[in-house]
């Protein structure tokens, strides 16, 4: 068995594929090129920040009704799920506030502006406000949406079931958030999570009591962050407030079957805070969890993490 690795920019983040297998082949090859050509093909429908992606098609035309492709459809009936799900801790439409926050260009440029697509100045509107009909959807009259916070969760469970149809042991990593099959070449797939306060320092591992596929996707307010006209502001959101989330959680580490499962339920427990952590990840159907507060504790639930 053998270690094949790719690496690219997709999505705004660092993309690592892995994949074990005998030999490298002309199969092995046509699966990275297939899996990267996906990545641009998801980036080019749902980013928010190219002009001509279907995303930003959706919201030029907010109000109005618009078309859209089946995968748009099915994007939206997946963030219609989990905004029911979380009772609304996950809401797309909260675009204008992250950028009136700060987070208007694409990372690392964030206070970049690119005048079309520019939503400051409209407002927060609740998921429930959207409406689809057969394959069109209107959006709440000057709203914005941003797939951003289910979007690497999806694209990661999209190119594990590529993977896995083929090649049993891999580890795809985007941006930091991870699925993984299988096993490594030493044995079960271990994880590092870092330190929120150094991310040079590894604060705890994750390693898998099986070979099942599983998610571990990683959320916090250190890492897009920024000041604004003096404030601070970072990229998490709470659809409540409709301001940057205020909790003693500093990072999320969930592990969960599905990357859109721990990447929504990360980002959820940042907003909540440790005090009902416990309560969102065990009716969501979280595995396990590590989560770092201001105060520099580790919380840890259920097993698979070691404290490093």
């Amino acid at each position: 068995m053998h270690h094949f690795q790719q690496a690219r920019q997709a999505l705004g983040s660092e993309v690592i594929l892995t994949i074990l297998t005998a030999r490298r082949d002309a199969q092995l090859d046509s699966m990275f090129d297939g899996l990267w050509n996906h990545l641009e093909g998801f980036e080019e429908r749902f980013s928010r920040f190219r002009t001509t992606s279907e995303t930003t098609r959706v919201n030029v035309g907010a109000g109005s009704w618009v078309e859209v492709s089946p995968e748009f459809m099915e994007m939206l009936r997946l963030c219609t799920y989990w905004n029911q799900k979380t009772a609304g801790l996950f809401n797309p439409l909260v675009l204008p506030q992250l950028q009136r926050a700060g987070y208007v260009g694409s990372w690392p440029d964030a206070a970049t502006v690119t005048p079309q697509l520019d939503y400051r100045q409209r407002n927060v509107a609740a998921w429930t406000e959207i409406e689809t009909h057969g394959s069109r959807v209107r959006l709440p009259k000057s709203s914005a949406l941003d797939l951003g916070g289910i979007g690497k969760g999806l694209a990661l469970d999209q190119l594990a079931a590529v993977v896995a149809s083929v090649y049993p042991d891999f580890c795809l990593s985007l941006g930091g958030d991870i699925v993984c099959g299988g096993r490594g070449l030493t044995g079960a797939w271990e994880i590092e999570v870092m330190r929120a306060s150094n991310t040079d320092e590894a604060a705890a591992v994750y390693q898998p009591a099986g070979d099942e596929i599983f998610a571990l996707a990683t959320s916090g307010v250190t890492n897009r962050q920024g000041i604004t006209n003096g404030q601070p502001w970072h990229h998490i959101i709470d659809p409540r407030t409709g301001m940057s989330s205020k909790s003693n959680v500093l990072t999320a580490s969930v592990v969960a079957e599905t990357g859109i499962a721990a990447d929504i339920l990360a980002k959820c427990v940042v907003i909540t805070g440790s005090k009902n952590a416990e309560m969102l990840l065990t009716q969501l159907a979280a595995s396990a969890w590590l989560l770092q507060t201001e105060d520099e504790a580790l919380i840890i639930q259920n097993g698979g993490f070691r404290i490093c």
